[in-house]
């Protein structure tokens, strides 16, 4: 269980991030894809960085290369690119 120091600093930093991403989300168009973006490069280096320690390298290949794709699905999707 978390002490109350840490749970102080969560919540801190729960009560300045989430009114910037409600922000962000309002703004909509290209900050919109950039929180996108950022929040996906976060999630691959997490995910990658976990895969890494069992060096599977079809698991390294197979993310990277969803990764693109789901990124540029994204980015296309919400700038309406045709």
């Amino acid at each position: 269980m978390a002490s109350n120091n840490e749970l102080l600093k969560r919540i801190l930093v729960a009560a300045i991030t989430i009114p910037v991403l409600l922000f962000i989300f309002w703004l909509g168009g290209v900050y919109f894809a950039v929180l996108i973006g950022v929040m996906s490069i976060i999630g691959y280096y997490e995910f990658l960085s976990k895969t890494l320690k069992s060096k599977s390298r079809i698991v390294l290949i197979s993310a990277l290369v969803s990764g693109a794709i789901f990124q540029t699905f994204i980015i296309t999707t919400i700038l309406d690119f045709k």
